[in-house]
């Protein structure tokens, strides 16, 4: 079949035409004066039928084998074959590929037979996409969308809806994929895909760990975490793979303070205000796991009062946060930091609501901010008082208010918003008043640490007075 005679009629609401970059033009037209096709295929697509902004672009090829299209593109600096297995060259930060079919080969993520032909038409290379939303495919040298399985319906209606089950089961990324995307668009789950999705539930212990960790990240920087996260759960696949969210679910608060539900619901909308602030990624994980300790805590008192005493002490939520991200390796990030800057933002989160009560006394309130922002790192004060204000709205009951902004700039008059005071008295300061560097050393500056963030000592002439009037003899 030739893959030019293919056609597909739009629905009426979406556009014929998509704006396309004229390099992309312009090497498609290539393709085609070479006797092929070059079809911008994935989420691009999706997205620009939506509205949304989308970078990258992909093109599949139809029709030319190797060598044709190494001679069509050359002058458009087509690189050498990246990816020789799947027949994967680059232009620039294009991905360029020839049609290709996959076949499972084995249980691990990565076992695919992958097979190129010049022969392959769309409609059959179409079937290896995850969602029919996924599957369209845009020629913008004859300016026509193609969709062969009414991944335009289903863009109108808003719903994700599985391509071919036989190739889909075949990667069980695409169960957390379905979750990311929901997150991400705000689309429902067409329910054959869900039951799709349950049947694979036992492959996804075959996943590693950086694959999943990436949707995870992809949900939680989504405009609609909460979304993503409801898959999750409905598909079980909190309840077998993450018990320590899973416990949340269902743990009774006090509806007092928190009338809007159990502590899963309250984390969830706690997230999406979250995601509405643009908060970066270490503050939502926080905000995922802010409560985490609560169920443990959970104590039922008289007249149908709840309280969950130290829930977010780090001897209480930090070994679930430990035993949650032990799961997880996100890619260019230092996981030790992360992990640690997460537990002490949980530690401190009902310290920074707390201290909102003290606004108005600025010796109390300096000296605690300062101490904070030490207790915190690698964590920072900024973080936490976006975790505070994510906790606070969330919470649909009885609450003081919530003077984040104010916190904010008493925290930059202090210089401590996203760091650390930096010593005023140092061991260079010793070793000019003629001490040899030792154990003493460590004390005195300590003391003098100390005084500063007390606010007994606010410059370095005053660290020098102090040190001279503690330490004589020295």
């Amino acid at each position: 079949m030739n893959p030019e005679n293919i056609r597909t009629n739009q629905t009426e609401n979406m556009p014929k035409e998509i704006e396309t970059p004229e390099k992309i033009i312009n090497v498609c037209q290539a393709v085609k004066d070479a006797g092929g096709q070059a079809l911008i295929v994935g989420g691009w697509v999706r997205d620009k039928l939506l509205g949304l902004d989308s970078k990258d672009i992909d093109l599949e090829i139809f029709g030319l084998g190797k060598s044709k299209l190494e001679e069509a593109l050359k002058k458009f600096g087509l690189t050498k074959e990246v990816g020789k297995t799947f027949g994967v060259y680059k232009i620039g930060d294009i991905d360029v590929a020839l049609a290709r079919l996959e076949t499972k080969t084995g249980e691990k993520h990565t076992d695919f037979e992958v097979k190129t032909s010049p022969a392959f038409t769309p409609e059959q290379t179409s079937r290896r996409r995850d969602f029919t939303v996924n599957a369209l495919m845009y020629d913008p040298v004859r300016s026509e969308v193609l969709d062969f399985h009414n991944g335009l319906a289903d863009l109108d209606k808003k719903i994700l809806r599985v391509v071919d089950e036989k190739t889909f089961i075949e990667d069980p990324l695409r169960v957390y994929r379905l979750a990311s995307l929901s997150s991400r668009l705000g689309f429902e789950v067409e329910p054959k895909t869900q039951a799709t999705c349950q049947q694979m539930m036992p492959e996804l212990k075959h996943l590693p760990k950086e694959r999943v960790s990436e949707e995870w990240k992809k949900i939680l920087l989504s405009p609609n975490p909460s979304k993503g996260l409801k898959i999750l759960e409905k598909l079980g696949i909190l309840k077998q793979y993450f018990p320590e969210i899973d416990q949340m679910i269902g743990a009774k608060q006090d509806p007092i303070y928190h009338p809007e539900g159990d502590v899963w619901t309250h984390t969830l909308l706690a997230l999406d205000y979250s995601a509405s602030q643009k908060n970066k990624f270490t503050v939502r994980l926080a905000t995922l796991l802010h409560d985490i300790g609560k169920p443990s805590q959970t104590e039922h008192k008289e007249d149908n009062r709840i309280s969950h005493y130290k829930h977010e002490s780090k001897e209480v939520a930090e070994p679930f946060i430990e035993q949650f991200l032990r799961r997880f390796s996100f890619n260019g990030i230092d996981n030790t930091k992360l992990r640690q800057a997460v537990v002490n933002l949980v530690a401190d989160h009902m310290t920074i609501i707390r201290l909102t009560k003290n606004l108005d006394d600025n010796q109390i309130i300096d000296r605690s901010l300062r101490r904070l922002s030490v207790r915190l790192s690698p964590a920072t004060l900024e973080q936490l008082i976006q975790l505070g204000q994510n906790d606070h709205t969330a919470t649909q009951g009885e609450k003081d208010e919530f003077k984040g902004e104010l916190l904010i700039e008493r925290a930059q008059k202090l210089a401590v918003l996203d760091n650390q005071p930096k010593p005023y008295l140092t061991g260079k300061d010793l070793i000019g008043a003629g001490l040899t560097p030792g154990p003493e050393f460590g004390k005195i500056l300590g003391e003098a640490y100390e005084q500063q963030l007390d606010g007994k000592i606010s410059d370095h002439s005053e660290a020098l007075q102090w040190f001279q009037k503690s330490y004589p003899q020295s």
